[in-house]
């Protein structure tokens, strides 16, 4: 009896063997790779603000300029906003902020504005209008840089009004300008 069932096992591996037999082949393509691409902004103000202007009289005007670059891989969408507004004696109801963008002839040191050429106003309003811009989706100055090392040159302007009330002498008004760029 024994004997009866290897054989029988036998013959079924055999069958079985047999059974699944076949031609077969295989093609690979190369290796796949996925990688991510970048938004990176930079600009040329080696981390100094923009405005330092501790003793304005109503009247007062100045400027700045400063140069973005963008040198990310993807297309993105660059927005200007405020950062951190702080303000005393609501100054920054007082102070008319506007901000262009254009371009220079020829560059000049941080922050001057010689031979900038304005090609679009962004903003103009109060400093404290702009403040409560405070982030991406409020923001301002839309650019659509498509690929690395494009730039955009900004000037920011300000005024004192001419009848600034007489509560806002020794006070002062604080905000970083922040520019994010988002992959679109």
């Amino acid at each position: 009896m024994l004997a009866a069932v290897t054989g029988l096992l036998a013959a079924s591996a055999m069958v079985w063997n047999a059974s699944n037999a076949a031609f077969t082949d295989t093609t690979t393509n190369g290796t796949n790779s996925f990688g991510a691409g970048t938004v990176v902004l930079s600009d040329n103000d080696s981390t100094a603000a923009l405005f330092n202007v501790g003793t304005m009289a109503p009247g007062a005007v100045g400027e700045a300029c400063i140069t973005v670059t963008y040198d990310g891989t993807l297309t993105s969408d660059v927005r200007l906003y405020a950062s951190g507004l702080t303000a005393q004696n609501s100054i920054d109801d007082e102070i008319t902020l506007t901000v262009e963008y254009g371009t220079f002839s020829s560059a000049p040191t941080y922050p001057a504005c010689t031979n900038f050429t304005p090609t679009s106003t962004v903003y103009t309003g109060t400093l404290a209008a702009f403040g409560a811009k405070t982030n991406w989706a409020a923001g301002v100055a839309s650019w659509g840089p498509t690929g690395s090392g494009q730039t955009r040159s900004f000037k920011f302007s300000y005024e004192l009004s001419a009848t600034a009330p007489n509560t806002v002498q020794g006070s002062s008004a604080q905000l970083s300008f922040v520019w994010e760029a988002q992959s679109a």
